[in-house]
């Protein structure tokens, strides 16, 4: 009872993150979710967590969703995530720890000093990053930082923003879950974990949605951004710990 409690406030911190400064859910939920979890149930719970989120933004911004500008991006990523659930089965834990948490760094760094992604005028670069997401997508069920990158190379407006990486996590995340599903990642443990983290989720959103009037979104994501260096600080040094 302790672990789900434990479970559902995390959940709630990463939606209500989530919620306010734009980003966040898979990067503040995954280093805790590992701690109690283990990585090979935190990734599909984190999965499932996000189609969830997902699911009701649709509903949301329905009307904006856009398929043809990340084509590209997806078809590289439905590739690549098989590779990154097996990569989840297969290389020792310590390593996909580390190697995660540099991610979460370089992210943060890219996000703290907005380093200027040179323009990227051939749409074929998608294929790439879109790939490295699907890797990531399968592996830790953190296909943002990628993703996030290519469409500051390529200079989306915001409205494209919202609309384009709403089409593309979407499609991405429901195939992560088919991957984890076929892999036999989706265990009795997961499911629980999922269902009984769902009212957790739904007033994480409620309640980031309410108290955005009231928060400086800047100084917000800046308290975020320390958070996710932090943690993913610890993560890259895992193995000295």
């Amino acid at each position: 009872m302790e672990e789900i409690l434990l479970i559902g406030l995390i959940i709630f911190a990463g939606t209500f993150v989530n919620s306010v400064a734009g980003f966040g859910l898979a990067l503040v939920a995954m280093p805790f979710l590992i701690s109690l979890l283990g990585l090979k149930n935190a990734v599909p719970l984190m999965a499932l967590i996000g189609l969830s989120v997902l699911f009701f933004l649709s509903i949301r911004f329905r009307r904006a969703l856009s398929f043809g500008m990340v084509w590209r991006l997806l078809a590289a990523s439905l590739v690549a995530i098989p590779f990154g659930v097996q990569i989840l089965g297969q290389v020792p834990e310590i390593i996909t720890l580390t190697f995660l948490g540099v991610v979460i760094v370089l992210y943060v760094l890219y996000r703290a000093f907005k380093l200027p992604m040179p323009a990227l005028s051939n749409p074929n670069w998608a294929f790439l990053f879109g790939a490295i997401g699907g890797l990531l997508s399968g592996a830790y069920s953190t296909s943002g930082p990628p993703i996030v990158t290519y469409a500051d190379a390529r200079r989306w407006s915001p409205d494209e923003f919202r609309s384009n990486l709403s089409a593309y996590f979407f499609t991405n995340t429901i195939f992560t879950i088919i991957v984890h599903y076929f892999s036999g990642n989706l265990t009795g443990l997961v499911i629980q974990s999922w269902l009984l983290a769902l009212p957790f989720m739904a007033a994480g959103l409620a309640a980031g949605y309410y108290m955005d009037r009231f928060i400086n979104q800047d100084r917000f994501s800046k308290i975020v951004l320390i958070l996710l260096f932090i943690l993913g600080g610890r993560m890259a040094f895992s193995w000295a710990f």
